[in-house]
């Protein structure tokens, strides 16, 4: 898979995760786009050399596919009880939330690797959810059985951590460089070679 693929899969991931927060507010039915966003997600960051550039990255990267996998088990997992038992245990909330912490968690670390070549999108990646998280606390709208995506807060955080994965697909972490600063030192070699033989 080329990174321009790994990219596209992360920014589409962006996308959707955006679609569901902002959609969230219209009907609670949206937040199902975090199921494929996750699933981009997953798939662009194996998929993504630029991420194992630096250590911080390589362990924030394999960290969150961890992380996420283990949070779509326990989707699952919820899935599955509930329409066979009609209710949803108890280790199932517990798994939910261990994993979306080990989430939050994962994303701050990916964020602090992907800062030293872009700050401003390894800022959204980093703190985006963490930020969710704290204004829920601030609003005490934090529920202690299922904190994880419990109060409008997260709203925030995910829309902000969307468009850190965006960035980052858009982007990616390679080094940009003007066309001009590699053409311009040929061009003058040439004319100066040039004018030296007119001598």
């Amino acid at each position: 898979m080329t990174p321009y693929t790994s990219r596209r899969l992360i920014t589409a991931s962006g996308w959707l995760a955006l679609a569901a927060s902002v959609g969230s507010a219209v009907a609670d039915e949206a937040w199902w786009g975090l199921l494929p966003a996750a699933i981009l997600l997953t798939a662009g960051l194996i998929a993504s050399r630029e991420l194992g550039t630096t250590l911080v990255a390589r362990v924030g990267k394999a960290s969150l596919v961890a992380a996420v996998l283990l949070l779509l088990a326990a989707t699952a997992a919820g899935l599955v009880t509930t329409a066979s038992d009609g209710f949803e245990p108890g280790w199932v909330g517990w798994l939910t939330n261990a994993s979306g912490i080990t989430v939050v968690i994962a994303a701050a670390v990916l964020g602090i690797g992907v800062m030293g070549r872009r700050p401003g999108t390894g800022i959204l990646v980093a703190a985006g959810l963490p930020v969710g998280l704290a204004l829920d606390w601030v609003m005490g709208q934090v529920l202690v059985a299922g904190f994880f995506l419990s109060g409008a807060g997260f709203y925030i955080g995910m829309i902000l951590f969307a468009i850190g994965l965006v960035r980052l697909g858009r982007h990616g972490l390679a080094a940009t460089t003007s066309p001009t600063a590699t053409t311009a030192p040929r061009r003058r070699r040439y004319r100066s070679g040039a004018y030296a033989g007119t001598l």
